[in-house]
């Protein structure tokens, strides 16, 4: 069985791909001579600076013990010289030497300490050839297979390739898009449309494997190029991708999945809308046999049957509604009907006969109240009016909103016998139509109540507490008369 659930269906775009490692590094031969020893296991994991191979160094071993020898020399000169010019500065101070005698003997002892620094370079020089004999990984990573065996001459003209190490924990995943594709994709980030990776710089991607599978880590988008292929228009881009597994391999065909978030503008304004139409199409329906006592029994079970399906309905688009709450928290939408548009809802009713009190508002006003509040409260009284002038058109409502203890408090009293009749009728004992059974839950949601009853005097009163600070953003939160 499978259960269907409300959800976003983003729009997906997928584009094939070639994985590559992150960073390549070729092993080669620094020194000429004979291959000794392999010193790891063909496609292991190696360190940076783990050593690979042995290379026969006796000639470099040779030559660095002959460029040792030359600094002996060196040095041993450049001490007679600067002997000797510690002896001539105070003869030539006597006159007892000629000037040039003493500055003959002062460059050579730099000359033989420039001979000292060039042997010390030959050293340094004929310690790195040595150190060249044993041939060390560049970066960590998994090495492939060995290019040359034991034995084998290498270095000798070239610097002949040994092996090659690649790192594949993170891979990328270079692909192409067309530029003008690349461009909605750059918008859409920046707009907040595109899933984001953890980190929230980057947007998400999902590889797809060759078989159709999706790989189970998530990649993000890193750049793309820096200029578009002049014959193809196509421009290209790269994902990083983990694999700390190594399951994925350098060179796999992939295709890269890349899903904008898509925002309906408006959704929930239109559940309202329907949900409204489809409670009065339930209050007329139950009501039927009350407003019109002749009704056939054959008619009767119809109207209960329509009163049926409808609240069925309303369950499942509440159900719906509460699924868009949480998928859609902290979204932006639409401009959307607050305290401050009550005027206009005001003068609707009094245009379909029905006499409003001025609401007292001085309680309110000044007071920041939550966007979601707002919504609901105006709900709540938009229904109540509702019932007024489907059932009774040229009664009086009251309308009242107050602040007290944190909550929003709205009062809506109507003084009508025929309203009053009907509402004690309906939904058996509960004392208010479907579309107010609606505001209660939708009440309900965000922490707050909504009661309906009778009065005495033949009329009704809703009364709902909302609370302040339900949600982050306020938007409209003043009541207007």
């Amino acid at each position: 069985m499978v259960t269907a659930k409300l959800g976003e269906v983003g729009l997906v775009t997928e584009l094939p791909g070639r994985l590559e490692a992150s960073r390549i590094a070729q092993v080669r031969a620094r020194a000429a001579g004979i291959v000794q020893k392999r010193l790891f296991k063909e496609g292991s994991k190696v360190k940076a600076g783990q050593p690979l191979f042995t290379i026969d160094a006796a000639p470099y071993q040779a030559a660095l013990l002959s460029a040792k020898a030359a600094l002996t020399r060196s040095e041993a000169n450049a001490a007679q010289a600067a002997s000797l010019a510690k002896r001539y500065r105070p003869l030539v101070k006597a006159n007892a030497i000629s000037k040039q005698e003493y500055a003959n003997a002062v460059a050579g002892q730099k000359t033989t300490e420039a001979d000292v620094a060039v042997a010390r370079a030959a050293v340094q020089t004929a310690q790195i050839n040595v150190g060249y004999g044993s041939v060390t990984s560049p970066i960590s990573g998994r090495i492939g297979r060995a290019l040359v065996t034991e034995g084998a001459l290498v270095g000798q003209g070239e610097a002949t390739p040994l092996a090659v190490v690649q790192q594949i924990d993170p891979l990328y995943v270079n692909f192409t898009q067309s530029s003008g594709e690349a461009l909605r994709l750059r918008r859409a980030f920046a707009d907040g449309k595109m899933t984001r990776a953890n980190d929230g710089n980057a947007a998400q991607v999902q590889v797809v494997l060759e078989d159709g599978r999706n790989y189970p880590l998530p990649g993000k988008l890193l750049f793309s190029d820096l200029t578009v292929d002049q014959s193809t228009g196509q421009i290209t881009l790269r994902a990083e991708v983990p694999n700390p597994k190594g399951f994925l391999l350098p060179g796999m065909y992939v295709r890269v999945r890349i899903e904008l978030v898509t925002d309906v503008p408006g959704l929930r304004e239109l559940h309202d809308v329907v949900a409204h139409g489809m409670s009065v199409v339930v209050v007329q329906a139950t009501t039927a046999s009350y407003r019109h006592p002749g009704l056939s029994e054959e008619l009767k079970r119809e109207f209960d049957d329509i009163a049926a399906n409808s609240r069925r309905a309303m369950t499942e688009m509440r159900s719906m509604l509460g699924s868009l709450r949480n998928s859609e928290a902290g979204r932006e939408l639409g401009p959307q009907p607050g305290l401050s548009d009550l005027p206009q809802l005001y003068a609707s009713a009094r245009s379909a006969g029905v006499q409003i009190a001025e609401p007292e508002a001085s309680d309110v006003e000044g007071h920041d109240i939550g966007e979601v509040i707002a919504l609901t409260a105006y709900r709540i009284v938009q229904e109540a009016l509702s019932n007024v002038i489907r059932h009774a058109p040229g009664a009086t409502a009251q309308v009242d909103f107050a602040i007290r203890g944190g909550q929003l408090a709205i009062s809506v009293v109507n003084s009508s016998s025929a309203v009053g009749a009907v509402m004690a009728q309906l939904d058996r004992g509960q004392h208010l139509g479907q579309g107010l059974i609606g505001m209660r839950e939708r009440a309900a949601i965000v922490g707050g109540s909504v009661v309906c009853v009778p009065l005495a005097d033949g009329g009704f009163s809703v009364t709902a507490s909302l609370p302040l600070g339900a949600v982050n953003k306020t938007s409209n939160g003043t009541v207007g008369s």
